[in-house]
C-alpha cells in the first residue's frame, strides 16, 4: 500500500472560471474536498470575495499568490475577456517563471486547443470535457487524482526544500522552469519533417551570423508553426530561454515583445512606451546567450528589421510564408506531407495504430485508404487534421468518410 506523504503545507488553490461554469467548479470543489481535509490544500474562488471588497483587486491577490490555478476551460471561459485576456495570462505568466502550477481542466466541448496551453498537463487525463462522459463523477474523480499527484510532487519538493534550507522561506519557487512562452503544447501526433528539424538544428549549431537565423518558409496549413513548436520542445534543454513572439504585424509583435519584457521582469517593463519596451527586450537579448526567439507568421521581413539585432547571441527562428527573406534569413522550405506521411499521420489521429507506431501497423486496407485521403487532402496537414478530427468525432470509417468526400 502506498504511504501518503504529510503536508508541508496547505498550497493555496485558484479557481479560475466563467460564471457560467459555477455549478461545474462546486462539484469540483466537493471531489477535492477529502484532499483539504487532509490539509494539502486550501481553495479560494470568487465567491468567497467578501462583502464591500473591491472585486478585481481580491481577484487579483489570489491569483498572484495561488501555488496551483485551475483553469476551467469552457466556451464561456474563453469568450470571456476577463477569464481569457487577465486570468489566463497571468497566470500561464507565473507558471513559466516556476512561481504557480497552472492546470487546465476541459469542462465541456470549445476549441481549446487555440487556448495557448504550452506542454501543461491537460485533465480529464483523457483529454475529453467532463460534458461527454457518461458519468461525471466519474471525470471528476480523474481530474482529482491528476490534481492529487500534483500537489503530492509539489509537497515532496517543499519538504526537501525546508530541510536542506532550514524553512528559509516556504515560499520558494514550485517548479524549476526555464524561461518559456511558447504558447502551444506539444502536438504528441506530430509525424515527419525530421530531415527538416535535424538541418535546422544542424544549422543552429554551426553558429556564425550566417545561420543565427533561419526561417521555415512555406504554404498555409503546411504546417509551419508546428514544426516551430515541435522544435522548441525537442531541444528546449539546450536553450535557458525560449520566447516566442507573433510577428502578423507592427502592432501583435510590440504587445508580444512587452509581455515578454514582464515575464523576465525587466525594469522598464511598465513603462507607458511600448516601443520603449520592446527596445528594452532587445538589450536583454544582446546581453544574454542561449536563448531561442521564435517570430511565428512573418508578413514583412523590412518591419521585423528593427526587432532584431546586429549581432545575434541566441537564435532565431521565423515562420513565414513568404518566398524570399531579403538575405535576413537562412530559408527552409517546407513542402508537403507525402502520401505515406499523411497516411501515417491519419491513422494515429483516429487511433487505428498508436502515435509511435509505424504505418505498417495498421491493417492493409486502411493503410490504401488513408494514403488515398492523404491524396485527395493534397498533403496538407491542416486538411489531414480536420479530417482525422471529423473520423474520431464521427467513428466513421476511413471507408465511409470517403465515400462522402
Amino acid at each position: 500500500m502506498t504511504s501518503i506523504p504529510q503536508p508541508a503545507k496547505a498550497l493555496k488553490l485558484f479557481y479560475s472560471y466563467a460564471s457560467k461554469d459555477d455549478r461545474w467548479r462546486r462539484k469540483l470543489e466537493t471531489h477535492l474536498s477529502l484532499l483539504q481535509r487532509e490539509g494539502f490544500i486550501t481553495g479560494w474562488h470568487c465567491q468567497n470575495i467578501t462583502a464591500g471588497a473591491v472585486r478585481t483587486s481580491e481577484l487579483d491577490a489570489h491569483l498572484t499568490t495561488a501555488d496551483i490555478i485551475l483553469l476551467l476551460i469552457s466556451p464561456d471561459f474563453l469568450a470571456s475577456e476577463y477569464c481569457y485576456s487577465i486570468e489566463m495570462k497571468k497566470a500561464l505568466a507565473r507558471h513559466s517563471t516556476g512561481e504557480a502550477c497552472v492546470i487546465p481542466i476541459i469542462l465541456r466541448p470549445t476549441d481549446w486547443m487555440q487556448a495557448l496551453f504550452g506542454d501543461l498537463q491537460v485533465l480529464p487525463s483523457n483529454m475529453r470535457p467532463v460534458s461527454r462522459w457518461r458519468n461525471h463523477d466519474e471525470a471528476l474523480l480523474d481530474i482529482v487524482m491528476g490534481i492529487r499527484k500534483t500537489v503530492y510532487e509539489i509537497n515532496v519538493r517543499i519538504s526537501a526544500t525546508l530541510s536542506s534550507e532550514q524553512a528559509r522561506h516556504t515560499s520558494t519557487t514550485i517548479l524549476s522552469l526555464p524561461i518559456w512562452t511558447v504558447p502551444y503544447r506539444r502536438n504528441p501526433l506530430f509525424t515527419g519533417r525530421e530531415e527538416i528539424l535535424t538541418h535546422l538544428h544542424n544549422t543552429f549549431t554551426i553558429d556564425t551570423p550566417v545561420t543565427s537565423i533561419q526561417a521555415i518558409s512555406g504554404l498555409g496549413g503546411i504546417g509551419k508553426t508546428q514544426i516551430a513548436t515541435e522544435y522548441a520542445y525537442r531541444y528546449r534543454k539546450e536553450y535557458t530561454a525560449i520566447l516566442w513572439a507573433q510577428a502578423d504585424s507592427r502592432e501583435i509583435l510590440t504587445s508580444d515583445f512587452v509581455n515578454i519584457a514582464d515575464l523576465l521582469n525587466l525594469p522598464e517593463k511598465n513603462a507607458q512606451d511600448h516601443n520603449y519596451i520592446a527596445q528594452t527586450v532587445k538589450r536583454w537579448l544582446q546581453t544574454n546567450t542561449k536563448w531561442l526567439l521564435i517570430l511565428d507568421n512573418v508578413q514583412d521581413f523590412t518591419m521585423i528589421r528593427e526587432y532584431l539585432l546586429p549581432e545575434i547571441s541566441g537564435h532565431i527562428l521565423l515562420t513565414t510564408r513568404l518566398r524570399t527573406s531579403g538575405r535576413m534569413a537562412k530559408r527552409v522550405e517546407v513542402g508537403k506531407m507525402t502520401p505515406e506521411e499523411g497516411a501515417l499521420f491519419l491513422l494515429r489521429w483516429t487511433n487505428i495504430i498508436a502515435p509511435e507506431e509505424a504505418l505498417s501497423n495498421a491493417p492493409k486496407e486502411d493503410q490504401i485508404k488513408a494514403v488515398e485521403i492523404s491524396r485527395m487532402m493534397d498533403g496538407l496537414p491542416l486538411a489531414l487534421d480536420q479530417a482525422g478530427a471529423y473520423i474520431e468525432e464521427t467513428a466513421c470509417s476511413l471507408s465511409s468518410y470517403l465515400g462522402s468526400l
